[in-house]
């Protein structure tokens, strides 16, 4: 059983300058403190462990852009970030430590957009990232180049194709780089992993798309490369098992799409499409799993009437060193709109009744398995009405941009 609970305020600044009509500059800062509590138990045949783990964390977040428009529609720009996470934890209970983790990471971009005639466009933005961070006392210092690059070629007014490449990385959670320890049950254990690499994002895509009369279609090929890919980790340690991180496998994906969509007449739409996925780890753990899907939806319009259709066949995939197999998903809807009258009946899976999200797990040191309802796809039906009343006046309102998400760099399991 855990309970957690946690306030956070903060404050947020933003400005927008003008410098000239080509040229425009934006600052914004943000700062929140968040006070975190976690309590954990465990108790089996009378015996109890638990863990509980007071935080105090601050987090600052600021950045400057630099925009400049040119001449022919080409442009220029600076983006500037930083992101800084100061956090103190008091681990009590079974495990008892103190853990400081400090880190920041700052981030530098250019931009340049470029065309060349009626055909060629290019988009391009260099950076370099630097990432700091210290765990009680002991510090590391990293430093990355990044990329994103598209050269897009319009074949005719109605027809493109596109090319990029990406390189980036992606940093180890906060909650990942620690040394606490804390009882899952009394035959496993969850460690941090202070030594994790931060991983190496590369990835290079081609798309084509094209539109002839009613008919309208577009495929898509993507490659990722992840050196040094956190993953989860088990092993052997004492009488227990030892559940961590690691970085010691890569992993390849290769993803391609194509999908044609079909305006029938004016009243129906259809379309259909289909994927092809290849994941490989390397490393560590070796582990690949190729999978086709596909999906169809259809579209029907008549006077103030629709209706909707579609089928997503089940797929098996790798996620992390799990392979995860989603089960088959359909559904249909009828709607009516008639003034400020809507009306609107669905239902999702209506005879399938074992739904199930299937997950299994094979390392050497451990093996697990599970079948569980997805919630999601289960069979469930609706119905929904609603009535707009319109005052005549129209009102302003500010967006809701309330963040709902706790900071926290407490290790919890999961």
């Amino acid at each position: 059983m855990s309970t957690q609970k946690g306030i956070q305020p903060g404050a947020s600044l933003f400005g927008d300058f003008k410098i000239k009509d080509n040229q425009d500059f934006q600052i914004s800062l943000t700062g929140i403190y968040s006070n975190n509590r976690y309590d954990r138990s465990y108790t089996e045949n009378g015996n109890t462990t638990a863990t509980m783990i007071d935080e105090g964390i601050y987090s600052a977040t600021a950045s400057a852009i630099y925009n400049l428009r040119l001449k022919k529609k080409n442009s220029f720009g600076v983006q500037l970030y930083h992101f800084q996470t100061v956090s103190n934890s008091d681990y009590s209970g079974t495990y008892e430590q103190h853990q400081q983790l400090i880190s920041g990471e700052s981030l530098l971009f250019a931009l340049y957009s470029h065309k060349f005639g009626d055909k060629f466009k290019l988009f391009l933005r260099p950076g370099i990232s630097s990432l700091n961070y210290k765990l009680n006392g002991d510090r590391t210092h990293e430093y990355s180049l990044r990329l994103n690059t598209t050269l897009i070629y319009s074949l005719t007014d109605r027809s493109s194709i596109a090319w990029g490449i990406n390189i980036g990385n992606s940093s180890p959670q906060i909650s990942m780089l620690n040394d606490a320890e804390q009882d899952i049950d009394f035959l496993m254990v969850q460690r941090g992993n202070p030594d994790l690499e931060t991983t190496k994002a590369y990835n290079t895509f081609f798309n084509y798309s094209t539109q002839v009369n009613d008919l309208g279609f577009y495929v898509t090929a993507n490659y990722f490369f992840l050196k040094d890919n956190i993953l989860e980790d088990f092993s052997i340690g004492g009488d227990k098992l030892v559940k961590s991180y690691n970085t010691d496998s890569d992993t390849h994906f290769v993803q391609g799409n194509a999908s044609l969509s079909w305006r029938c007449s004016d009243n129906i739409r259809l379309k259909v499409g289909g994927t092809y996925m290849y994941d490989k780890l390397k490393g560590k753990e070796n582990i690949s799993k190729s999978t086709l899907s596909g999906s169809a939806s259809i579209n029907c319009f008549w006077r103030d009437f629709s209706l909707n259709a579609y089928v997503n066949t089940g797929m098996t995939t790798l996620s992390g060193i799990s392979l995860v197999t989603y089960p088959w998903k359909y559904g249909l809807s009828l709607a009516w709109n008639h003034g400020g009258w809507s009306l609107e009946a669905g239902a999702t899976n209506l005879f399938m009744k074992d739904v199930r999200l299937k997950t299994t797990m094979d390392t050497a040191a451990y093996r697990f398995a599970s079948s569980v309802f997805d919630e999601t796809d289960r069979q469930s039906g609706y119905v929904r009405v609603t009535y707009t009343i319109d005052f005549g006046r129209k009102v302003a309102r500010d967006q809701n941009d309330v963040n709902r998400n706790i900071n926290s760099a407490i290790m919890k399991v999961e």
